[in-house]
């Protein structure tokens, strides 16, 4: 499992959607939503949340969610779509503050 998920980690590098685990100590748990429980019970089969801590625009997320469907995630399409929702609401890059914009 740790081979795949390191190979899992190099392909997501290589199609620019960077795997990140600086920040792994930071998330110790997904962000309570809807679409976590699925989220947690489909992700969590290969690899733990850590690979959760960089937050990724929705177009990175559709990426690593295909990416890993291409190496052998298996999901219904309802269960896409509510992956893909739940990562793109709750893991998002925060929009700058405005006040330290100015």
């Amino acid at each position: 499992m740790k081979n795949k998920l390191l190979i899992g980690a190099f392909g997501l590098t290589a199609m620019g959607a960077t795997v990140t685990t600086a920040a792994a100590g930071d998330l110790k748990e997904l962000p309570e939503a809807p679409g976590k429980d699925v989220t947690m019970a489909v992700c969590t089969q290969c690899h733990g949340i850590d690979l959760f801590a960089q937050p990724r625009t929705p177009d990175e997320w559709s990426q690593v969610v295909t990416f890993m469907i291409g190496n052998g995630m298996s999901v219904s399409d309802d269960e896409y779509r509510i992956i893909l929702d739940y990562l793109s609401t709750n893991l998002a890059p925060k929009p700058p503050d405005s006040a330290s914009a100015e």
